[in-house]
C-alpha cells in the first residue's frame, strides 16, 4: 500500500462525496488513522495488528473510492 498515493486519491473521492452527515464517520479520517495504526504496529513488530489495521485501511478505501488498494 502505498500511503501518499492512495491519501490522494482518498481526499479527491471525498471531496467529491457529500459531508458526513451528524453521527456518520469521516472515511477519509478513518483510513488515515488506519494507516497510522497499521504503521504503528509494524514498527513495534505486531505482524497481526499490522495485518488487521491494513485490512481495516483496505475496507475504507474501497468503500472510499470504489476500487481495490494497489498493493
Amino acid at each position: 500500500m502505498d500511503p501518499t498515493r492512495n491519501r490522494n486519491l482518498i481526499w479527491l473521492a471525498s471531496t467529491r462525496s457529500a459531508r458526513p452527515r451528524a453521527g456518520e464517520t469521516n472515511l477519509a479520517l478513518a483510513w488515515d488513522v488506519a494507516v497510522a495504526q497499521m504503521a504503528a504496529a509494524r514498527r513495534r513488530g505486531d505482524r497481526a495488528g499490522a495485518a488487521r489495521w491494513e485490512a481495516d485501511a483496505d475496507t475504507l478505501y474501497v468503500r472510499i473510492t470504489g476500487r481495490q488498494p494497489d498493493e
